[in-house]
């Protein structure tokens, strides 16, 4: 009997830990969709435009493409196009002893290296355990803005453009990520809503005044 209430207690120990970590999953999930509530409320304007590629080409007065197009959007007076990608973030399964939640990012030139643009849009789901460490805290998004000629500073697979093998895998906590790649990102190119909409603005007020 004692042995029938040893394996049924170590049991029951099992599926609490189970639950334990099943709940601060929820209650992750449950933050990351209030930290997303409050933005739409501060933001409604962009209540229409949620999904990545939107809220981008609105930020910056551009219009998307047909999908056939080598990129997705295009400042028409600016004669600029840009290409827009975005992740959720995942968790890193290679490292089963430290998993670790990344974003990834693939065929960044397209398959074939055949895309065709001037700045690419890197939109990464925020995290909601590292929000205070972005540079918008508020935001359900990390947005990293690449000119085409700065990537192959935080790319890997340069060697080859078949069949898009050009990515950006990192971490989304700023203070954890050691590839100097990460770290680049997040401190030469991360970018709010708010700074895209005024350096777009001040691009076209010059241009229109050149």
């Amino acid at each position: 009997m004692e042995n029938i209430l040893a394996k049924r207690n170590e049991e029951l120990h099992k599926e609490n830990v189970i639950l334990k970590a099943r709940i601060a999953e929820l209650e992750q999930e449950n933050e990351s969709l209030q930290q997303k509530s409050d933005w739409i409320k501060q933001h409604s304007t962009w209540v229409t435009a949620l999904e990545g590629e939107s809220l981008i080409l609105q930020a910056i007065g551009a219009e998307a493409t047909k999908r056939s197009a080598s990129y997705d959007g295009e400042i028409e007076n600016l004669r600029l196009k840009v290409e827009i990608k975005k992740s959720r973030y995942n968790p890193n399964q290679r490292n089963k002893s430290n998993p670790t939640d990344r974003w990834a990012w693939n065929k960044i030139i397209g398959q074939g290296g055949g895309k065709n643009y001037k700045i690419i849009f890197l939109v990464g789901m925020a995290n909601g355990k590292f929000k205070e460490k972005y540079k918008d805290p508020s935001s359900p998004y990390v947005i990293f803005e690449i000119p085409y000629g700065d990537l192959r500073e935080v790319c890997t697979n340069l060697e080859s453009k078949r069949n898009g093998a050009w990515q950006i895998k990192m971490g989304n906590n700023p203070d954890t990520v050691t590839a100097e790649a990460s770290k680049k990102l997040f401190e030469k190119y991360q970018i709010t809503v708010s700074e895209l909409e005024l350096k777009y603005k001040i691009i076209e007020i010059k241009k229109n005044a050149a």
